[in-house]
């Protein structure tokens, strides 16, 4: 059974202070690919704002990695987050550089639910929702094609708007407590 999500009925408004509003949203552990983002975001050359919100083993060695690549005007951390609303309101692209086979990254549904577009490594679920309809899937820690596609979005403002315009379709048509509510009852009915 797909996972099911409420959209937001919110407005959504990019890039309103002509920078690319990046957010990263999970756990600071090697899997989720923090430092692959970090490595994207060394190599971009367009006006940028990094937020990343989580908690984590490995978050002083992100925060070292921030120093290194001198993004602390650009990369900034909250810690643990327990209710992103304002997180989704506050950014135009999820990154989601995921370095293992993540099962499904409920973190992109919930993006794409608010209209945020979605950039993720094509490992794992996330191919089960994501595609170039509503992001962009990049082959695995492809930082050169992450930094082209984030560089695209930042230029391509109406591009990003159709984006989160499908994602929030695509979450309604798909991933709604409807959807999940009959899919279930298939299933149950089936087994009987």
């Amino acid at each position: 059974l797909p996972a099911f999500i409420t959209c937001s009925e919110q407005e959504h408004i990019f890039l309103p202070d002509n920078e690319l509003r990046i957010l990263f949203l999970g756990q600071l552990i090697r899997g989720k690919g923090a430092d692959l983002m970090l490595k994207t975001l060394a190599k971009l050359d367009i006006p940028f704002r990094c937020t990343i919100a989580g908690e984590g083993k490995d978050r002083r060695i992100l925060e070292s990695m921030v120093e290194k690549y001198g993004l602390q005007s650009k990369v900034f951390f909250t810690g643990f987050v327990s209710d992103p609303a304002e997180l989704w309101s506050n950014s135009d692209v999820l990154f989601f550089p995921i370095r293992w086979q993540e099962p499904f990254g409920l973190v992109g549904l919930e993006a794409l639910a608010h209209g945020v577009p979605v950039i993720s490594f094509d490992l794992g679920g996330v191919r089960e929702y994501l595609s170039d309809v509503c992001g962009a899937l990049i082959p695995e820690k492809n930082i050169k094609q992450a930094t082209e596609t984030l560089t695209q979005f930042y230029r391509q403002p109406e591009l990003l708007k159709t984006m989160g315009q499908n994602g929030l379709t695509l979450v309604k048509n798909q991933f709604s407590e409807k959807q999940f509510v009959e899919k279930f009852k298939e299933l149950i009915g089936g087994l009987q």
